[in-house]
Order: C-alpha cells, then sequence, then structure tokens
C-alpha cells in the first residue's frame, strides 16, 4: 500500500508538468502493481508511459 501511495506520489509530480498530474498519479500507482506481477506488465507501462510522452511533446511542438 505505501510502495502505491509513492508511486502515485511520483507520478503525480512527473505529469504535473504537462498539467495532467491527476493522471500522473493513476499511472504511478498502477506501475507499482504491475511491478508486483513481474517485469513484462512493468515494461509495457514503461514503454506505453514513453510513447505518451512523446505524442504528448509532439502535439505541444506542432501547437506552437
Amino acid at each position: 500500500m505505501l510502495g502505491k501511495l509513492v508511486a502515485a506520489f511520483i507520478g503525480d509530480k512527473i505529469m504535473a508538468s504537462s498539467g495532467r498530474g491527476g493522471a500522473g498519479a493513476v499511472v504511478g500507482a498502477a506501475t507499482a502493481a504491475a511491478a508486483r506481477r513481474g517485469i513484462g506488465p512493468l515494461a509495457t507501462v514503461i514503454a506505453a508511459g514513453y510513447g505518451l510522452k512523446k505524442l504528448n511533446d509532439y502535439h505541444k511542438a506542432r501547437r506552437t
């Protein structure tokens, strides 16, 4: 339980820069849960997060 809270806090701080802190908290908590179940799901979550960040950066660059 404590691990989920810490991961949610870290995820919230990471995503706060993009204005989506709540989404970061959910991703952080999900990452902590995936880490307990094995590296396969964790790698999937990390890859998805990386892809979402790149997509977000791409959209920000197009707006300006």
